[in-house]
C-alpha cells in the first residue's frame, strides 16, 4: 500500500483482519515495498497490484482459475487504459537486446486481445505469481525479473475473463510505501 493513510488504514483493518500492515521507515520504492512484502509473506501464492488500478470484483478468481485449467506458474491481467477502452496491456515479449515490449497497446480493438492466451510475462499491473520464492528473487522491473520465476516453471497465462483498469499517467510518483502482506 502507498502512503496508509489513517482512514486506508482502518478500512484495512476492519475488512481484512488477517492482513498485516508493515510500515517502512523510508521509502523504499515500488520494488523495495514489493521485496519486503515478498519477504514477510507465508502464502504459496502473492498477487502483485499497482496502486493506480481499479480492478474487476472477479480478478482473483478469475485468475485461480486460469491456474487451475492450465497449470500455470503466474497469471497476468488484462490491462486496459483508466478509461477502458483501450488496450495497455495484452502479454508482451522481449526482443533479442533484451527490451521488453507488450502486445496490443493503445488498440481500440479490446476483442482482439481479450483471450487466454499463453504469454511471455506477467505484467506487474497486476500479476499472480506462486511457487517458492528465494532469497534471489527481487523485485527491480518486476515484470521481466518474474520471467526467470515463470519460466522454471508452467510458464505465466493472461487471463481475459476480468480486467484492471491502470491510471499511468501517475506512474512512477516515487511515494512512501508499505507493503501490506498476509
Amino acid at each position: 500500500m502507498l502512503e496508509l493513510r489513517t482512514e486506508t488504514r482502518s478500512v484495512i483493518e476492519r475488512h481484512y483482519p488477517s492482513a498485516r500492515i508493515i510500515r517502512n521507515d523510508r521509502n523504499l520504492g515500488f520494488c523495495g515495498g514489493n521485496n519486503v512484502g515478498v519477504s514477510a509473506a507465508s502464502h504459496e501464492w502473492l498477487f502483485f497490484l499497482n496502486d493506480d488500478t481499479r480492478v474487476d470484483p472477479s480478478l482473483l478468481r478469475a485468475a485461480f482459475e486460469t491456474v487451475a485449467r492450465r497449470q500455470a506458474s503466474s497469471v497476468a491481467a488484462f490491462v486496459l487504459n483508466w478509461s477502458g477502452t483501450h488496450v495497455d496491456y495484452a502479454g508482451g515479449g522481449v526482443n533479442f537486446d533484451g527490451h521488453g515490449f507488450q502486445h496490443g497497446v493503445g488498440s481500440s480493438r479490446l476483442e482482439d486481445f481479450a483471450r487466454e492466451r499463453p504469454v511471455a510475462f506477467a505484467n506487474g499491473a497486476a500479476m499472480l505469481v506462486g511457487g517458492a520464492f528465494s532469497d534471489d528473487w527481487h523485485v527491480r522491473k518486476l515484470d521481466v525479473d518474474a520471467l526467470k520465476t515463470q519460466l522454471a516453471q508452467a510458464g505465466p497465462w493472461q487471463n481475459a475473463t476480468s480486467a484492471i483498469a491502470e491510471n499511468t499517467a501517475g506512474a512512477s510518483r516515487g511515494t512512501k510505501t508499505t507493503a501490506a502482506a498476509r
